[in-house]
Protein backbone atom coordinates (compact mmCIF):
# COMPACT_ATOMS: atom_id res chain seq x y z
CA UNK A 1 0.00 0.00 0.00
CA UNK A 2 3.05 2.33 -0.12
CA UNK A 3 3.39 4.24 -3.88
CA UNK A 4 5.53 7.63 -5.07
CA UNK A 5 4.48 10.78 -5.06
CA UNK A 6 2.24 11.97 -8.31
CA UNK A 7 1.51 8.30 -8.98
CA UNK A 8 -2.01 7.18 -9.74
CA UNK A 9 -3.38 3.77 -8.02
CA UNK A 10 -5.76 0.85 -9.56
CA UNK A 11 -7.98 -0.25 -6.35
CA UNK A 12 -10.53 -3.49 -7.19
CA UNK A 13 -12.86 -4.91 -4.75
CA UNK A 14 -14.16 -8.31 -4.61
CA UNK A 15 -17.00 -10.21 -2.62
CA UNK A 16 -15.78 -12.32 0.09
CA UNK A 17 -18.83 -14.13 0.65
CA UNK A 18 -20.38 -15.18 -2.38
CA UNK A 19 -19.20 -14.32 -6.28
CA UNK A 20 -19.91 -11.07 -7.36
CA UNK A 21 -22.74 -10.85 -9.73
CA UNK A 22 -24.64 -8.11 -11.66
CA UNK A 23 -26.58 -7.16 -8.41
CA UNK A 24 -23.81 -6.45 -6.47
CA UNK A 25 -23.17 -2.15 -7.08
CA UNK A 26 -20.01 -0.46 -5.52
CA UNK A 27 -19.68 3.31 -4.47
CA UNK A 28 -15.71 4.61 -4.36
CA UNK A 29 -15.51 7.96 -2.01
CA UNK A 30 -18.86 8.14 -3.04
CA UNK A 31 -18.78 9.07 -6.75
CA UNK A 32 -17.13 6.61 -8.76
CA UNK A 33 -19.32 3.39 -9.81
CA UNK A 34 -17.94 0.06 -10.20
CA UNK A 35 -15.65 -3.15 -9.00
CA UNK A 36 -12.57 -1.43 -10.34
CA UNK A 37 -11.25 2.33 -9.33
CA UNK A 38 -8.19 4.69 -10.73
CA UNK A 39 -7.22 7.34 -8.53
CA UNK A 40 -5.53 10.77 -9.47
CA UNK A 41 -2.07 11.62 -8.71
CA UNK A 42 -1.46 11.64 -5.23
CA UNK A 43 0.39 13.96 -3.30
CA UNK A 44 -0.13 12.55 0.50
CA UNK A 45 -1.91 10.07 1.98
CA UNK A 46 -5.10 8.93 1.55
CA UNK A 47 -7.88 6.90 2.60
CA UNK A 48 -9.91 5.55 0.04
CA UNK A 49 -13.45 3.80 0.93
CA UNK A 50 -15.76 1.74 -1.43
CA UNK A 51 -19.46 1.10 0.10
CA UNK A 52 -21.21 -2.52 -1.36
CA UNK A 53 -24.77 -2.66 -1.78
CA UNK A 54 -26.82 -5.47 -2.75
CA UNK A 55 -30.67 -6.35 -2.57
CA UNK A 56 -30.53 -3.41 -0.62
CA UNK A 57 -27.89 -4.27 1.81
CA UNK A 58 -24.46 -2.62 1.88
CA UNK A 59 -21.12 -2.74 3.44
CA UNK A 60 -18.33 -0.87 3.41
CA UNK A 61 -14.15 -1.12 3.56
CA UNK A 62 -11.50 0.96 3.48
CA UNK A 63 -7.56 1.11 2.29
CA UNK A 64 -4.98 3.27 3.36
CA UNK A 65 -2.29 4.31 0.47
CA UNK A 66 0.85 5.93 1.86
CA UNK A 67 2.21 8.14 -0.26
CA UNK A 68 6.40 8.13 -0.29
CA UNK A 69 7.90 11.84 -1.30
CA UNK A 70 10.23 11.06 -4.22
CA UNK A 71 14.11 11.57 -3.94
CA UNK A 72 16.06 14.30 -4.00
CA UNK A 73 18.45 14.88 -6.82
CA UNK A 74 20.33 17.42 -9.02
CA UNK A 75 22.67 18.12 -11.41
CA UNK A 76 25.81 20.00 -10.99
CA UNK A 77 23.92 21.49 -7.78
CA UNK A 78 20.98 22.19 -9.63
CA UNK A 79 22.36 24.75 -11.79
CA UNK A 80 20.55 25.24 -15.19
CA UNK A 81 23.67 25.10 -17.35
CA UNK A 82 26.56 23.86 -17.83
CA UNK A 83 29.81 25.39 -20.24
CA UNK A 84 32.60 23.71 -21.82
CA UNK A 85 34.93 25.11 -24.26
CA UNK A 86 34.02 23.98 -28.09
CA UNK A 87 35.73 20.11 -28.54
CA UNK A 88 36.56 19.57 -24.85
CA UNK A 89 34.65 17.10 -22.54
CA UNK A 90 32.76 18.74 -19.25
CA UNK A 91 31.92 15.80 -16.51
CA UNK A 92 28.19 16.40 -14.92
CA UNK A 93 28.16 15.57 -11.60
CA UNK A 94 24.68 14.43 -9.48
CA UNK A 95 23.75 14.83 -5.74
CA UNK A 96 20.32 13.44 -3.62
CA UNK A 97 19.44 11.84 -0.67
CA UNK A 98 18.86 8.12 -0.57
CA UNK A 99 19.67 7.33 -4.16
CA UNK A 100 20.57 4.18 -5.07
CA UNK A 101 20.69 3.60 -8.71
CA UNK A 102 21.86 6.86 -11.28
CA UNK A 103 20.41 6.73 -14.93
CA UNK A 104 21.64 9.26 -17.33
CA UNK A 105 20.38 10.27 -20.70
CA UNK A 106 17.29 8.16 -21.77
CA UNK A 107 19.40 6.96 -25.01
CA UNK A 108 22.75 5.51 -23.34
CA UNK A 109 21.34 4.51 -20.08
CA UNK A 110 24.88 5.23 -18.26
CA UNK A 111 24.86 5.34 -14.41
CA UNK A 112 27.08 6.58 -11.72
CA UNK A 113 27.26 9.78 -10.02
CA UNK A 114 29.45 11.36 -12.53
CA UNK A 115 28.79 10.95 -16.72
CA UNK A 116 31.66 12.99 -18.91
CA UNK A 117 30.22 14.25 -22.29
CA UNK A 118 31.79 15.77 -25.29
CA UNK A 119 28.67 18.00 -26.53
CA UNK A 120 28.84 18.99 -30.67
CA UNK A 121 25.88 21.20 -30.76
CA UNK A 122 25.83 24.03 -29.21
CA UNK A 123 23.35 23.59 -26.62
CA UNK A 124 22.80 19.94 -25.70
CA UNK A 125 20.21 19.02 -22.79
CA UNK A 126 21.02 15.93 -20.79
CA UNK A 127 18.35 14.20 -18.39
CA UNK A 128 19.34 11.64 -15.14
CA UNK A 129 17.23 10.12 -13.09
CA UNK A 130 17.23 8.79 -9.96
CA UNK A 131 15.56 6.12 -8.19
CA UNK A 132 15.43 5.46 -4.38
CA UNK A 133 15.22 2.15 -2.23
CA UNK A 134 11.50 2.16 -2.69
CA UNK A 135 11.76 2.24 -6.55
CA UNK A 136 10.48 6.24 -6.33
CA UNK A 137 12.17 8.32 -9.30
CA UNK A 138 12.89 11.56 -9.71
CA UNK A 139 14.50 13.01 -12.38
CA UNK A 140 16.76 16.69 -13.45
CA UNK A 141 18.33 18.30 -16.54
CA UNK A 142 20.94 20.18 -17.66
CA UNK A 143 21.93 22.20 -20.42
CA UNK A 144 25.25 21.95 -22.01
CA UNK A 145 26.21 24.86 -24.30
CA UNK A 146 29.46 25.26 -25.99
CA UNK A 147 31.67 27.88 -25.52
CA UNK A 148 34.11 29.07 -29.03
CA UNK A 149 37.40 28.60 -28.33
CA UNK A 150 39.33 32.15 -29.14
CA UNK A 151 39.42 33.20 -32.59
CA UNK A 152 43.13 35.47 -32.72
CA UNK A 153 45.43 35.56 -35.82
CA UNK A 154 49.08 36.90 -35.44
CA UNK A 155 50.16 40.42 -36.80
CA UNK A 156 53.67 40.49 -38.29
CA UNK A 157 56.34 39.76 -41.09
CA UNK A 158 56.76 35.96 -41.91
CA UNK A 159 59.55 36.78 -43.91
CA UNK A 160 62.36 38.20 -43.15
CA UNK A 161 66.17 38.52 -43.69
CA UNK A 162 68.55 35.88 -41.91
CA UNK A 163 69.43 37.32 -38.85
CA UNK A 164 67.09 39.78 -38.80
CA UNK A 165 64.76 40.86 -35.68
CA UNK A 166 61.17 40.02 -36.41
CA UNK A 167 58.16 41.54 -33.49
CA UNK A 168 55.11 39.78 -33.93
CA UNK A 169 51.68 40.42 -31.81
CA UNK A 170 48.83 38.31 -31.19
CA UNK A 171 45.49 40.51 -32.80
CA UNK A 172 43.28 40.43 -29.50
CA UNK A 173 44.62 42.20 -26.95
CA UNK A 174 41.40 40.39 -24.26
CA UNK A 175 43.46 37.00 -24.59
CA UNK A 176 46.79 35.65 -22.93
CA UNK A 177 49.30 34.32 -25.03
CA UNK A 178 52.36 31.51 -24.94
CA UNK A 179 54.81 31.71 -27.61
CA UNK A 180 56.50 28.07 -28.06
CA UNK A 181 58.90 26.60 -30.55
CA UNK A 182 58.09 23.33 -31.85
CA UNK A 183 60.06 21.87 -28.84
CA UNK A 184 57.71 22.66 -26.77
CA UNK A 185 60.06 25.31 -24.93
CA UNK A 186 58.40 28.43 -23.82
CA UNK A 187 59.69 31.88 -25.41
CA UNK A 188 57.41 34.45 -24.19
CA UNK A 189 54.16 35.32 -22.45
CA UNK A 190 53.15 38.87 -23.95
CA UNK A 191 50.50 40.13 -26.81
CA UNK A 192 54.25 41.27 -28.33
CA UNK A 193 56.88 38.78 -29.02
CA UNK A 194 60.40 39.52 -30.32
CA UNK A 195 62.69 36.77 -32.07
CA UNK A 196 66.22 36.79 -34.20
CA UNK A 197 65.48 34.84 -37.08
CA UNK A 198 68.63 32.58 -38.32
CA UNK A 199 66.60 29.88 -39.93
CA UNK A 200 63.39 28.65 -40.90
CA UNK A 201 60.96 28.87 -37.46
CA UNK A 202 57.24 27.74 -36.85
CA UNK A 203 56.10 29.32 -34.06
CA UNK A 204 53.16 27.77 -31.79
CA UNK A 205 50.73 30.40 -30.01
CA UNK A 206 48.17 29.92 -27.39
CA UNK A 207 45.92 32.41 -26.86
CA UNK A 208 43.82 31.98 -23.79
CA UNK A 209 40.15 33.67 -22.64
CA UNK A 210 38.97 33.76 -19.21
CA UNK A 211 35.37 33.68 -20.25
CA UNK A 212 32.59 35.38 -18.12
CA UNK A 213 30.27 31.63 -17.86
CA UNK A 214 33.97 30.68 -16.16
CA UNK A 215 35.08 28.58 -18.61
CA UNK A 216 38.52 29.33 -19.97
CA UNK A 217 39.02 28.33 -23.19
CA UNK A 218 41.96 28.35 -25.76
CA UNK A 219 43.40 27.80 -28.97
CA UNK A 220 46.50 27.38 -30.75
CA UNK A 221 47.97 28.35 -34.02
CA UNK A 222 50.81 27.96 -35.56
CA UNK A 223 53.00 31.07 -37.66
CA UNK A 224 55.71 29.93 -40.19
CA UNK A 225 58.49 32.74 -40.66
CA UNK A 226 60.51 31.94 -43.48
CA UNK A 227 64.06 33.27 -44.30
CA UNK A 228 64.22 34.83 -47.87
CA UNK A 229 67.34 34.26 -50.06
CA UNK A 230 69.44 36.99 -49.82
CA UNK A 231 72.79 38.02 -52.34
CA UNK A 232 75.01 35.23 -53.12
CA UNK A 233 78.49 36.58 -55.05
CA UNK A 234 81.84 35.94 -54.98
CA UNK A 235 84.39 38.50 -55.93
CA UNK A 236 86.11 37.19 -59.47
CA UNK A 237 90.21 37.14 -58.81
CA UNK A 238 91.64 40.23 -60.09
CA UNK A 239 95.28 42.02 -59.97
CA UNK A 240 95.59 43.89 -56.75
CA UNK A 241 99.19 45.41 -57.74
CA UNK A 242 98.03 48.52 -60.08
CA UNK A 243 100.69 50.94 -61.08
CA UNK A 244 99.50 54.65 -60.33
CA UNK A 245 96.94 56.11 -62.56
CA UNK A 246 95.62 52.97 -64.08
CA UNK A 247 92.36 51.28 -63.82
CA UNK A 248 91.37 48.13 -61.80
CA UNK A 249 88.27 46.08 -62.37
CA UNK A 250 86.47 44.41 -60.24
CA UNK A 251 83.90 41.76 -61.61
CA UNK A 252 81.21 39.14 -59.95
CA UNK A 253 79.99 36.20 -59.92
CA UNK A 254 76.60 35.36 -58.37
CA UNK A 255 73.13 37.25 -57.37
CA UNK A 256 71.91 40.23 -56.06
CA UNK A 257 69.46 43.04 -56.69
CA UNK A 258 71.24 45.85 -55.64
CA UNK A 259 74.86 46.60 -55.59
CA UNK A 260 76.53 49.78 -53.95
CA UNK A 261 80.72 49.80 -53.87
CA UNK A 262 82.67 51.94 -51.71
CA UNK A 263 85.90 53.79 -51.55
CA UNK A 264 86.58 53.92 -47.77
CA UNK A 265 83.55 55.55 -47.28
CA UNK A 266 82.54 57.13 -50.51
CA UNK A 267 80.07 55.43 -52.47
CA UNK A 268 81.23 55.09 -56.02
CA UNK A 269 79.13 53.15 -58.35
CA UNK A 270 76.15 50.97 -57.83
CA UNK A 271 76.48 48.46 -60.66
CA UNK A 272 77.48 44.58 -60.38
CA UNK A 273 80.91 45.29 -61.42
CA UNK A 274 83.45 48.39 -60.81
CA UNK A 275 86.16 50.16 -62.37
CA UNK A 276 88.55 52.73 -60.65
CA UNK A 277 91.34 55.07 -61.28
CA UNK A 278 94.04 54.00 -58.77
CA UNK A 279 95.87 57.21 -57.08
CA UNK A 280 96.61 55.72 -53.97
CA UNK A 281 96.61 52.60 -52.21
CA UNK A 282 92.45 52.01 -51.85
CA UNK A 283 90.05 49.51 -49.86
CA UNK A 284 86.69 48.80 -51.60
CA UNK A 285 83.65 48.01 -50.06
CA UNK A 286 80.89 46.32 -51.61
CA UNK A 287 77.21 46.07 -50.09
CA UNK A 288 74.48 43.78 -52.01
CA UNK A 289 71.04 42.89 -51.37
CA UNK A 290 68.35 40.82 -52.57
CA UNK A 291 64.66 40.53 -51.53
CA UNK A 292 65.63 43.82 -49.24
Amino acid sequence: NNVCKNDQVSLNVKDTSITINYNTEFLWEGITKGANFRSEALTKDRVFRVVATKNGCSTEDSIEIKVNELPNILINDGNEYAYVCNGDSVTLNASGSDINKYTWDNKTQETGITYKVKPIKTETTYHLEGTDNLGCKNSDEIVVVITPKPDFSIIGNNLVCYGEDVTLNGSDEDLNYVWTNAEGETLGNDIEFTIKITRDTTLYVTGTANNANGTICSNTIPYEIKIKDGPEFTINSFDNNICYGNTVSISLSGYADNYEWYRNDTLISTKENMSDVIMANQTYFLKADRNG
